[in-house]
């Protein structure tokens, strides 16, 4: 069954193994406006990354067949209840991303095609050139791990 709120910020820390915190920092609409820190452990020598985004979902009308689908929209957010380089933030370093997804029903809902289109920037002293050749391995690399979390939510 495809259900937008399994693929949202919250649950994100279940199966990616490098996200240590996933607070929700404002809700404009539960389910579809939220601002979200999501805070990410980075081999060493660099420096753990925070992103703060704003997470829209809207499921789309079914088709004639009854297929559903859902688009999930990731936006950079500044936000005053986390401010760069202040309380918990101090030793963190800002990264920004943001991704376009739309997941759909296909095969009459027995199977899911899911498609994104991202962009991200790590911060600090990363070159910008690593994060694009490195962003769809990892993005790739967390497919298995979400499918596994998903298989044992049994819906």
């Amino acid at each position: 069954m495809l259900r937008p709120d399994l693929t949202c910020s919250q649950h994100e820390q279940e199966y990616i193994e490098a996200l240590k915190e996933s607070d929700r920092l404002q809700v404009f609409q539960p389910k579809v406006a939220e601002v979200w820190r999501l805070a990410f452990k980075t081999p060493p020598p660099s420096t753990p990354r925070t992103f703060v985004i704003l997470l829209l979902t809207k499921e789309t009308k079914p088709d004639p067949r009854g297929e559903r689908a859902f688009i999930n929209i990731s936006i950079p957010f500044h936000h005053p209840d986390c401010v760069p380089k202040e309380g918990k933030e101090k030793s963190r370093v800002r990264g920004k991303y943001v991704s376009v997804e739309r997941i759909q029903e296909t095969e009459g809902g027995r199977s899911v095609e899911w498609r994104m289109a991202t962009s991200s920037d790590a911060g600090g002293d990363i070159p910008q050139i690593l994060t694009r050749v490195s962003l769809p391995s990892s993005i790739a690399e967390d497919v298995p791990c979400f499918l596994e979390w998903l298989a044992k939510r049994s819906i």
